[in-house]
């Protein structure tokens, strides 16, 4: 949701030209104009994009395409309520390295490893903007 807040800000910016005809008057040029919907809305199908080319190549061998079934690990679908009692940098650290998590005690990844009994393969150079896109696909599957 920062993201697509920021691009919403960024589409503020991106609306007509304002210029001054001869006698002063301000106009704005509205040819180029995009609604804030239309801004929004590519913006989201952008990082939904980013995010679907990301979890097909990374994570769909263990992780169900469709999001729901149970496969090597779970189903994904529903996964950013299941860490909503805490920060979302907990959930961005548990794709980097989930063992390390699960190694400091954390309640929720010491609860994942214990159901699945399976190490998640880490992924430390994601970048919270390729993960953030990654949920965002998932939340929009």
């Amino acid at each position: 949701m920062r993201f697509i807040f920021i691009l919403f800000i960024l589409g503020l910016f991106s609306f007509g030209k304002t210029t001054t005809n001869h006698i002063g008057t301000s106009i704005v040029d509205n040819s180029k104009v995009m609604s804030v919907d239309t801004v929004v809305a590519d913006s989201l199908k952008a990082i939904i994009a980013q995010g679907k080319a990301l979890f097909i190549s990374n994570c769909s061998t263990c992780h169900d395409i469709g999001l729901r079934e149970k496969l090597i690990g779970p189903g994904l679908h529903g996964v950013t309520e299941r860490w909503g009692a805490y920060p979302r940098e907990d959930l961005y650290a548990w794709v980097r390295n989930s063992q390390a998590l699960v190694a400091k005690g954390h309640p929720r990844a010491v609860g994942m490893f214990g159901a699945w009994k399976t190490i998640m393969v880490s992924f430390p150079n994601f970048t919270d903007e390729e993960i953030e896109s990654i949920l965002v696909f998932i939340e929009n599957s």
